[in-house]
């Protein structure tokens, strides 16, 4: 693919603004812009400039975005905003309170009103916002009321950048979408990338410790999920009460909201194919499993009833739900083993996993779990997850996630380091291997759990990003 096509959707706005108008309010920053421009759309990354377009040099971590301006109008940019005022030029703009909510400001003004075009749900919390989001999406569309979604699964950040994000949400209007669901990670909100932007509905799932290198503090972290319920923000929140920082958000919430809880349901069962309940008079059936996904499954239904849908339609609606890519997801069953891949990555993610296959074991079965932990991520998670793993598995194989430049054998004795005395467990690095491994340990009735990566087609190590699937991974070796 040419550096100069976009990567992901085509532009498909029709009109162009000048650049006065999308300046408009950052004071004299057209100073040295050389006069009117047209600006058919608006880009951070250099290499994906395409004619017309107006460049937003955001400075990185390691480097400062006015170095690629240069590449910027060699690829067709039209114009240049940096917050340096160091550089000047024909095009190039200084506005020197640049930053991510600034350009999300910027490009809202692009797009105009989408808020009036696309009604927005949005999913915070640790662990279950691509669950959610997909659900509300299926539910949605099979009621009649064609719902696209954003997040983990179709895109590379779990909330892209303004620019992206904008994009997509216009491209859905086009489509003919009337709504989206879109994850929102706590990142994107610290950072401003959804200005301007108002959710008909904001829907909490959990919190529980992650992204800690990042937010420093779990208090920290728990800050920035709450800003999606503030007073123009969102208009109403769905809350899940059986989480702590769940109780202390329907104190502090500046919106209506309503809270649900797993104790709200009645005639429950989990079986290996899928969870039957009643709500409020109403029977349903989904095929997921675990008390982590009938919290997901309640989300989706309070939220979507929120809407004005009858609890029965969302029944009937949810009886066609397939589940999500790596969530929980069955590879396969061979000899009376199932094998699973899942996205777990967290300790409270692979305690809820585990937690939810162990109640579907029989006749004495085990369970086999392969996974490992991100490199040049939060790494005091890794001894935790050690303590999740030892409590709730039988035999583990610690393997390679994504160890990036880390050291993989330091990851690995971060995560050993939480292991119990009496768990059985091997080291294996390379994760072909490693799923290989597991699957021809495992016995008639034991179920094999490969963590960490679920729906991902890659393996990053070092410098290199590898084609890797733990599914096709799982399949082949049970194919064996």
């Amino acid at each position: 693919m040419s550096s100069r096509t976009r990567a992901t959707l085509p532009r498909i706005k029709e009109d162009i603004i000048f650049l006065s108008e999308l300046l408009a309010g950052f004071g004299s920053a057209l100073s040295s812009s050389g006069g009117d421009i047209d600006v058919a759309g608006i880009s951070i990354d250099s290499r994906r400039v395409v004619a017309g377009d107006l460049f937003v040099a955001l400075d990185g971590r390691m480097s400062s975005g006015s170095k690629f301006i240069g590449d910027a109008f060699a690829n067709g940019a039209v114009a240049a905003i940096t917050s340096s005022t160091d550089v000047a030029g024909m095009g190039i703009i200084s506005v020197p309170e640049l930053s991510r909510e600034v350009l999300a400001k910027l490009v809202s003004r692009f797009y105009g009103d989408l808020n009036s075009k696309v009604a927005l749900i949005g999913v915070t919390g640790t662990n279950g916002k691509t669950t959610v989001t997909h659900l509300i999406g299926h539910i949605l569309s099979e009621l009649g009321s064609p719902c696209g979604v954003i997040g983990t699964l179709n895109g590379n950040l779990t909330t892209p950048e303004a620019p992206e994000l904008f994009r997509r949400l216009d491209h859905l209007a086009k489509e003919g979408k009337t709504s989206c669901a879109m994850e929102v990670s706590s990142i994107a909100l610290e950072e401003g990338r959804l200005a301007d932007l108002l959710f008909d509905i904001a829907i909490f799932t959990n919190l529980t410790p992650d992204h800690l290198d990042y937010h420093g503090t779990i208090e920290n972290y728990f800050r920035a999920k709450e800003n999606l319920f503030r007073s123009g923000r969102s208009r109403f929140g769905v809350v899940n009460r059986d989480s702590s920082f769940g109780r202390r958000l329907i104190i502090s919430a500046e919106i209506p909201l309503i809270s649900f809880s797993i104790t709200d349901v009645n005639l429950l069962t989990f079986t290996s194919s899928g969870t039957y309940f009643e709500l409020n008079g109403v029977r349903f059936f989904a095929s997921l499993f675990g008390e982590h996904n009938l919290s997901n499954l309640l989300a989706a239904i309070f939220a979507v009833q929120q809407l004005g849908y009858r609890l029965q339609d969302i029944s009937r609606a949810i009886r066609s739900f397939k589940g999500v890519d790596g969530r929980l997801q069955l590879v396969g069953v061979s000899d009376n083993v199932r094998v699973y891949v899942d996205y777990a990555h967290s300790p409270d993610a692979l305690e809820q996993v585990l937690k939810a296959l162990r109640a579907t074991l029989i006749d004495g079965g085990r369970v086999i779990i392969v996974f490992g932990a991100g490199g040049n991520r939060d790494i005091t998670k890794r001894h935790l997850m050690g303590e999740v793993v030892a409590r709730l598995a039988d035999f583990a194989i610690v393997t390679n996630d994504n160890p990036r430049s880390e050291d993989p054998k330091e990851i690995v004795t971060a995560i050993v380091s939480g292991f119990s005395k009496d768990l059985e467990f091997e080291i294996e690095l390379d994760r072909r291997s490693a799923i290989e491994r597991a699957i021809a340990l495992a016995n008639p009735h034991d179920i094999v759990l490969i963590a960490g990566k679920g729906h991902e087609r890659y393996q990053v190590i070092m410098d290199q990003t590898m084609p890797f699937s733990d599914f096709e991974v799982a399949m082949e070796a049970l194919g064996k």
